[in-house]
């Protein structure tokens, strides 16, 4: 029998953000099919890495982290498009985001 309380787990990447648009903080939900090596990073508009929210190891299921919408340095970004790339081995899963100050 299984537990109804916990969703299964997809054998595909997930990955939102609530809110969206958001400012200056928003909340990344992602579910991941195993456990593995996994990254969460932020690029702009040009493609350039501006944040890199996480690089770990993370076990199989339901995780979430709340960015400031600062970049590596801990500067705060402009308003604009930017894009979460959620990786874990060879899946990928990217996600758009709007920062509106």
């Amino acid at each position: 029998m299984e537990d109804e309380s916990t969703p299964p787990v997809s054998n595909s990447l997930s990955l939102s953000n609530f809110p969206n648009p958001f400012n200056p903080t928003t909340t990344f939900s992602f579910i991941l099919p195993q456990t593995g090596d996994t990254k969460l990073c932020i690029y702009n508009i040009k493609g350039q890495k501006v944040k890199t929210l996480t690089h770990a190891k993370l076990v199989q299921g339901h995780h979430s982290l709340v960015w400031n919408s600062c970049d590596d340095k801990g500067k705060p970004l402009s308003s604009g498009l930017y894009f979460a790339k959620l990786e874990q081995g060879t899946q990928v899963k990217l996600h758009k985001l709007m920062l509106l100050k």
